[in-house]
């Protein structure tokens, strides 16, 4: 019963298959120095498993690279875009800001001016009408003294007293 089930036991053991390795079998992974040995042995070749890809996931890590090179190249890209746009941004803000003070040096030149004419029609028309009271003035003149001129002063002799 021993015997059987030592063969049973060999038949049921599952078989590990390492990538691109052959499995451990006692003539490959026994150890003839004792145990230690074949930890090591074993350690030794997981590792080797471990640090060996697959072909699929090295081609996944080759495009990664490629796409993380693109990504970088973009955001440099980027940056400089943002930079040139930055410094546009500013010039445009500044043509903006010196047209607006132009702008309010006319408007403001314009009411001055406008103030000034305002002023100066004022003060022509102050002095037409000024003028034309003189005229009025001097016509009144005349027309009194052709009114004068025009009658009949009675004359006195010098002995009504």
């Amino acid at each position: 019963m021993d015997a059987s089930s030592n063969s049973n036991a060999a038949e049921e053991t599952p078989v590990v298959k390492m990538r691109q390795k052959t499995p451990l079998t006692q003539s490959n992974g026994a150890a003839a120095n004792g145990t230690t040995q074949s930890a090591t042995s074993a350690l030794m070749r997981g590792m080797e498993a471990l640090h060996e890809l697959p072909p699929d996931l090295e081609d996944g890590n080759e495009e990664i690279r490629k796409l993380d090179t693109q990504l970088d190249h973009l955001s440099d890209y980027m940056n400089k875009l943002e930079d040139r746009l930055r410094k546009h941004h500013d010039k445009m803000m500044e043509t903006i800001e010196r047209n607006k003070s132009e702008r309010e040096k006319k408007r403001q030149s314009f009411h001055e001016r406008m103030l000034s004419t305002q002023q100066e029609d004022d003060e022509f028309q102050r002095q037409l009408s000024s003028i034309l009271n003189r005229v009025d003035i001097s016509r009144n003149r005349q027309s009194v003294y052709d009114m004068i001129s025009g009658m009949e002063v009675p004359k006195t002799d010098g002995s009504s007293q």
